[in-house]
């Protein structure tokens, strides 16, 4: 695009012409998605949608307004690239420091004797035996494939582990343990 095309185009995006602003949509997300999937980790790229990002980069764009320090189609595209790769970045950052759940590990932030060495933080055997048995009935409506996965995840064997021995997806195990522990909570 020539600089006086891209000119015209902005000045009318700027202007409030919304054909201009689907226009400039219609030609930039290309390279937005680019700059996404190359930045994007490959171990997230199964977890996110590259156009969920393209949206969000559009969305801050409109939301920014930064339309009149843009003066050509090379600027524009490396300033969209900057808020892309911002984007993965973050989503990067989150995806890696949220802390992840494991399955027994859970503690009640909110319990103020949980500090305290003269009360046992183990249960009460009969607060055990519910829970054992609220556990059992949740396992036993499961098909035997996800009942394996619970039982070899109970005993400690890792996702990867699960899936090579059962042979299926990672995700899969993962989601069946997730699952059930919604339905637990809830």
């Amino acid at each position: 695009m020539a600089n006086s095309e891209f000119a015209s185009l902005i000045e009318r995006v700027r202007c409030g012409d919304q054909d201009a602003a689907w226009t400039l949509i219609d030609r930039y997300s290309p390279h937005i998605l680019a700059v996404v999937r190359r930045s994007l980790n490959r171990s997230l790229r199964s977890k996110f949608d590259s156009v969920d990002f393209v949206q969000a980069v559009w969305a801050s764009f409109f939301r920014q307004s930064p339309l009149e320090k843009i003066s050509d189609p090379d600027q524009f595209i490396r300033f969209l690239a900057g808020i892309a790769r911002h984007k993965v970045l973050g989503q990067y950052r989150h995806h890696v420091t949220v802390p992840k759940r494991v399955l027994g590990a859970e503690i009640r932030m909110a319990d103020p004797n949980r500090d305290d060495p003269t009360i046992s933080r183990d249960p009460t055997p009969s607060t055990a035996a519910a829970a054992r048995e609220i556990w059992k009935q949740l396992v036993e409506r499961e098909s035997p494939l996800h009942q394996e996965i619970i039982r070899l995840r109970l005993g400690g064997t890792s996702y990867v582990e699960i899936a090579k021995t059962l042979s299926i997806n990672e995700r899969t195990a993962r989601r069946v343990v997730d699952r059930l522990l919604a339905e637990q909570v809830a």
